[in-house]
């Protein structure tokens, strides 16, 4: 059975908590069965690169996480990579202040500081390739955010 780890807007998403020390989210991270694979500056990877953890200033800032058969990413109880990338888009949505307009290649959710990137349906690992998916979901702290806006 696969975990379920849950998307929480400006907290953290499954055992990684925004804020968090590398120490604390390697520790945690390996605690849950999954070891660091890999590190690019900035940047751990776990679980064949499907999660990827950024840090600033040695703490966690950004959790960017994609399909996995080893974990079931949700939010508000639903399954991210098991539903229609517009059907999320608007479940996200539904958790902001101001409007949105659905993008395809990418999002970003400025309350939540959630982000979404390259719907297709080449990332529909559940449904056969049949619906389109977003690639990655990912959630940040109000650093990330700061880079977001700046962009």
């Amino acid at each position: 059975m696969a975990y379920q780890f849950e998307f929480r807007p400006h907290h953290g998403w499954g055992p990684v908590a925004l804020g968090a020390s590398r120490e604390e989210v390697r520790e945690a991270m390996h605690a849950a069965g999954f070891p660091l694979r890999s590190v690019r500056r900035e940047l751990d990877y776990y679980c064949t690169n499907s999660i990827q953890v950024e840090y600033t200033e040695g703490r966690a800032s950004f959790i960017g996480v994609s399909y996995s058969a080893e974990y079931d990413a949700c939010y508000r109880g639903r399954h991210v990579f098991d539903m229609p990338a517009k059907e999320l888009f608007k479940l996200i949505a539904s958790g902001e202040e101001a409007p949105h307009r659905f993008d395809i290649s990418s999002y970003f959710f400025p309350d939540q500081v959630m982000t979404l990137w390259d719907a297709d349906r080449q990332y529909d690992r559940i449904g056969g390739e049949k619906r389109v998916v977003w690639a990655q979901v990912g959630i940040g702290n109000a650093d990330y955010a700061a880079f977001c806006m700046a962009r």
